[in-house]
């Protein structure tokens, strides 16, 4: 795999790469907005479209998406909510590389930390279960030091 993405407005009769210079590592297509979809690179930078695809706009994120196998972006039926879940401490000397997890409330254009050395986080809240809103639910590993 190359990292490019391809896209098609037509069916798949003609396709254009909205990115050329970039390399993507992932795709998440929003899990409750239909018309909301996410890039995710290599980097910090990460390309989202709240119009099913006509445009793409660069946002930043706290850090890389992690290595760590956990999911990089977790929804919620609101769909400004977002976590990210990504790396720290991971370039160079990796004796403290682990993952992160941030929250944001408005479509990622500002994060808050919710945990260090996570596994996997999500949003408690679903469209089939009625929990708190704003409560976020983390695996992490206890001590929260070292190389995860």
């Amino acid at each position: 795999m190359d990292g490019a993405i391809w896209q098609s407005s037509n069916e798949g009769y003609t396709w254009k790469q909205p990115f050329p210079d970039q390399r993507f590592l992932a795709f998440y297509h929003h899990k409750y907005s239909h018309d909301r979809a996410f890039l995710i690179s290599e980097t910090e930078n990460f390309y989202y479209t709240t119009d099913t695809g006509r445009s793409w706009n660069k946002q930043r994120a706290p850090n890389p998406p992690n290595s760590f196998g956990a999911q990089v972006l977790r929804f919620h039926p609101n769909s400004d909510y977002l976590i990210w879940t990504g790396n720290k401490d991971c370039s160079g000397s990796p004796q403290n590389c682990h993952a992160e997890a941030h929250y944001s409330r408005d479509n990622g254009r500002r994060w808050y930390m919710v945990d260090k050395y996570v596994r996997n986080c999500a949003f408690t809240k679903d469209r089939d279960l009625n929990a708190d809103p704003s409560e976020i639910l983390c695996e992490s590993f206890p001590q929260k030091k070292g190389s995860q």
